[in-house]
């Protein structure tokens, strides 16, 4: 009778803990192809890598993020244009501040002579600035002295 019970218990719970392991073996052995595809030279790997790695940045840094500090005490202030916005489907509210959303926007700063390359910026935003985020728009930036393709959107004063 015990053994039986046992059984009840402990088959579940390894079914349970047999998901799970499958369930990061395959993401990892995913990860560890794309990476390799991308060692090889496949740019839609690489693409998607640094995509992938973007999104990840942004989450850790979703709540305090230091370089977001760093760009608003000694970025130059400046404007950029939005040539594309792609909701990435996370929303997140921390406390009692507004809920954001995962936003992956595309840029182009304005004002440096040149065309320089599209700035790709993964950053939580603020559900209320989901609409002023549209193709064509201008939005205020702080950039990086030493490198432009580092920008911040100054939120708070949209």
């Amino acid at each position: 009778m015990r053994v039986i019970i046992l059984l009840a218990v402990l088959v579940p719970i390894a079914i349970i803990v047999g998901l799970i392991v499958a369930f990061f073996v395959r993401g990892s052995r995913a990860a560890r192809e794309l990476e390799a595809r991308a060692a090889a030279g496949d740019t839609s790997a690489r693409a998607e890598l640094d995509k992938r790695r973007r999104v990840r940045d942004a989450l850790r840094n979703a709540v305090d993020d230091p370089e977001r500090k760093r760009l608003m005490a000694v970025g130059i202030p400046a404007r950029a244009g939005v040539l594309d916005v792609k909701l990435l489907g996370m929303r997140m509210a921390v406390d009692s501040a507004m809920p954001k959303r995962m936003t992956e926007v595309t840029l182009a700063l304005e004002g440096t002579g040149d065309a320089p390359a599209p700035i790709i910026l993964v950053d939580m935003v603020p559900e209320p600035y989901l609409a002023r985020l549209l193709k064509g728009a201008t939005l205020p930036v702080r950039v990086d002295p030493d490198d432009p393709q580092k920008v911040a959107i100054v939120w708070d004063t949209l």
